[in-house]
């Protein structure tokens, strides 16, 4: 029982253990595959909801260590790795073991090998102590790389190097990199270094070694190949894999439209007058880190565009000078101007920064231009402009523009002026016209003063007067409401939740793409050495080849199925048995009578123009299961044209007919069926009233003597004292009285005798000509 309680108790302890596991993910609400931005993003959602001085939770103080508990251990890639692999994590990761750079090369091989022999002071040799502690003391860890020189090297590129404690080469170019290292600081390029020692799942991961050289920028990194390494050499690699259009080599005719492009981008504009062909690299480096804010373009001083735009901006440069222009909305006179024979790269970024806003931007720069502020007595106001992106509307935006320039406009800096597009920012107006009591019903051309709280939380008001050029009305009320606003015991009278606004400028889902093959390829033309070509050219080419040769067969075998198809779908064609019902007159009778083959026999229909629609299609599907039969040939006989040549056959078959004035009627001979063997001349008769068909022993021969007079009837054949042995074929008909669709009712059973043999025949010594041709 001690033993059962025991195992119980465990197995009730692991459960327990399980289901308490911590998860940064689950914490975080991010899933396993989040990249750190994602990371980032969900930590300062959640750290604003539970931070114990902004939540009244009882649970939030605890909610918040847990935030930063999961924080810190996703945030370090090495921990981060070790809880992806094996579910483990330290609580005291300032405990843990972790790469010493304060005692860099404090291990001296030759040290431990002479004091084995000696006793006294050590061979104090310490080869590469100095050249290790410069690369010490730039050092960075995997954690920062991923954290900060990664994410923000859209902005900052990061030189990197990589080094161990007994690399030879790093030694050697330790005088270089020390060059390499002011230049580049000098441009603005950040410079670092990493011990492969210490960061081997990083190393790995970006498959360098020592001595290797990384360049990160614009979220990619970039191998350094050359074998020669130096300043220059470092430099050109380094401008090289700068995205290029950072700025645009300007010309006479794109100047004026480089200039006027604010209204598009929403930028202000900064050119560049430089002495060579090419961009400084500092210069180069400053695009990349301010382009977010401006557009640069650039001239070659001394060129026609060059003097045509110091002329235009009445600016001058002396000669081997640089020049940087500012310009907003005004492209007749820059805002700011900076010209020096080297411009460093910090009075640059001042200038820039200084002046990185138009006079009246749009809310694509809002969390700029109006930060959050929580406090009234420091509270900033933002003055917006409600106006549709027309060009309509053009002179009311340049009309706000000109307010905001003149002297009569709100001088504090807590208040700033931009306009928004409606059409654009749907969730924006519905949050400031929806809980406004005195909103426009059509907001369009009205101003409306916010201030931001914090980054969802505003308090807003409207403007009474609608914005109108020229009138001096809606001028006062906006300086009225700004100016009372301003002052610490008034309150904006109405309060939202506003959703992050929508970037304008954000590049399409087919921009993206684009941009992401072409990164692609220029990672693998940029990593494929020699060695790693010829082997991929040749495996792709064998599986081109492949992959040629199964489309070739394929295309082969189908065009070879094709033509058997045709073949075969032709010889079906010929091959297939029709069934011709031919017509019995004086050109075919020869073919279809006289002159049949042996074996071969024709079965003939007698009708006429009244019964033809009627018995001629079902003669032929009483006969279509015979079609195959090649000895086998149907006609049909109009009882008018060859009534004469069927009296002529009766009266050769039988003899005692001729006797006799033998008269027969055409509509009782109408449904007869004849099967003539022309080479025996013989032939077999099928009526609905045969004896063989009826089965009765009525003497009454159908069609023979039987006229509608009445008075005639002593002339018919049955009276004219003929018994039934010596007119047998009189005697095998009867007179009852049938339709015209039941004459061919007994056909089938008729045609099976006929070929069963069991069908009476009828011979005759010739055929006679065809009296009806």
């Amino acid at each position: 029982m001690r033993l059962l309680a025991s195992f119980i108790g465990v197995a009730v302890f692991v459960v327990v253990s399980c289901s308490e596991r911590f998860d940064p993910y689950h914490v975080l609400g991010v899933n396993r595959r989040a990249d750190m931005s994602e990371v980032r993003r969900s930590y300062k959602q959640l750290a604003k909801k539970w931070h114990p001085d902004k939540s009244s939770d009882p649970e939030a103080q605890a909610k918040f260590i847990e935030l930063n508990k999961a924080y810190d251990i996703l945030s370090d890639p090495e921990r981060r790795k070790k809880f992806d692999d094996f579910g483990i994590y330290e609580d005291q990761p300032n405990f843990s073991k972790q790469p010493d750079y304060s005692q860099f090369g404090r291990f001296d091989f030759f040290d431990d090998i002479m004091s084995q022999f000696h006793n006294g002071p050590k061979f104090n040799f310490h080869f590469g102590k100095p050249e290790m502690d410069f690369y010490k003391k730039m050092t960075v860890s995997g954690k920062q790389y991923f954290n900060s020189i990664l994410p923000n090297s859209r902005t900052k590129p990061t030189l990197i190097i990589f080094f161990s404690d007994w690399c030879r080469v790093c030694q050697q170019i330790e005088p270089i990199w020390r060059k390499v290292e002011e230049d580049m600081t000098f441009s603005g390029i950040e410079v670092a270094a990493m011990h492969v020692g210490f960061e081997t799942e990083l190393v790995k991961q970006l498959g360098v070694n020592e001595a290797s050289i990384l360049f990160v920028v614009d979220g990619r990194t970039w191998k350094y190949r050359e074998n020669l390494i130096s300043s220059m050499s470092i430099a050109k690699f380094v401008r090289s894999k700068i995205p290029s259009n950072v700025y645009t080599s300007l010309t006479s005719e794109s100047l004026d439209e480089f200039l006027d492009g604010w209204r598009t981008d929403n930028k202000p504009r900064a050119v560049i007058v430089g002495q060579s062909d090419k961009v400084r690299l500092r210069y180069l480096v400053t695009c990349l880190a301010m382009n977010n804010w401006f557009k640069f373009g650039y001239v070659r001083s001394g060129s026609e565009e060059a003097e045509r735009l110091l002329q235009k901006a009445d600016f001058f440069v002396r000669p081997r000078m640089d020049a940087v222009l500012v310009f907003n909305e005004n492209s007749k006179r820059p805002i700011a101007s900076i010209s020096m024979q080297e411009i460093p790269v910090t009075a640059l970024k001042e200038v820039l920064n200084n002046h990185k806003f138009l006079i009246l931007p749009r809310q694509a720069v809002f969390d700029a231009v109006c930060p959050p502020e929580k406090s009234r007595y420091r509270k900033r106001l933002c003055v917006i402009l409600v106006t549709s992106d027309s060009p309509e509307h053009d002179i009311y935006r340049d009309s706000l523009r000109s307010f905001v320039s003149s002297s009569s406009a709100p001088s504090s800096d807590r208040v700033r002026f931009l306009y928004v597009f409606p059409e654009r920012q749907p969730e924006f107006m519905q949050a400031v016209t929806k809980m406004g009591d005195d909103a426009p019903v059509a907001p369009d051309l009205h101003i409306v003063i916010l201030w931001r709280q914090d980054d969802r939380k505003v308090k807003f008001e409207w403007v009474d007067a609608v914005w109108e050029p020229g009138n001096n009305e809606s001028k006062e009320a906006l300086e009225k409401a700004t100016k009372r606003l301003l002052r610490e015991d008034e309150m904006l009278m109405h309060e939202a939740v506003m959703q992050q606004l929508l970037d304008e400028h954000a590049r399409g889902i087919f921009e993206k793409i684009a941009e992401k093959i072409h990164n692609i390829w220029e990672t693998i033309v940029e990593n494929a050495s020699k060695e790693d070509v010829l082997p991929a050219v040749s495996v792709l080419g064998t599986i081109v080849f492949i992959l040629f040769v199964g489309w070739f067969m394929s295309y082969m075998v189908k065009l070879e199925d094709e033509k058997i198809a045709k073949t075969q779908s032709a010889a079906k064609l010929r091959t297939e048995p029709q069934l011709k019902i031919h017509e019995l007159r004086g050109e075919t009778y020869n073919g279809l009578v006289r002159l049949l083959k042996p074996g071969c026999r024709t079965i003939i229909l007698i009708l006429d123009n009244d019964s033809k629609r009627t018995l001629l299609p079902k003669f032929h599907r009483v006969v279509w299961p015979y079609r195959k039969n090649k000895s086998l040939l149907y006609a049909f006989l109009h009882v008018e044209r060859g009534l004469e040549w069927f009296k002529r056959i009766l009266l050769l078959a039988i003899p005692e007919l001729e006797e006799r004035n033998l008269r027969i009627n055409p509509k009782n001979v109408v449904g007869t069926v004849l099967s003539l063997n022309g080479h025996r001349k013989y032939f077999c008769m099928y009526h609905a009233k045969h004896r063989d068909q009826t089965g009765n022993s009525n003497n009454a021969f159908v069609g023979f003597d039987e006229e509608e007079d009445d008075s005639e009837r002593e002339m018919d054949v049955e009276r004219a004292g003929v018994g039934e042995n010596e007119n047998p074929l009189l005697d095998q008909y009867d007179s009852d009285v049938l339709f015209l669709e039941h004459l061919l009712d007994g056909l089938p059973n008729w045609l099976d005798r006929l070929f069963e043999g069991s069908a009476q025949r009828y011979h005759l010594n010739y055929w006679p000509d065809y009296i009806g041709k």
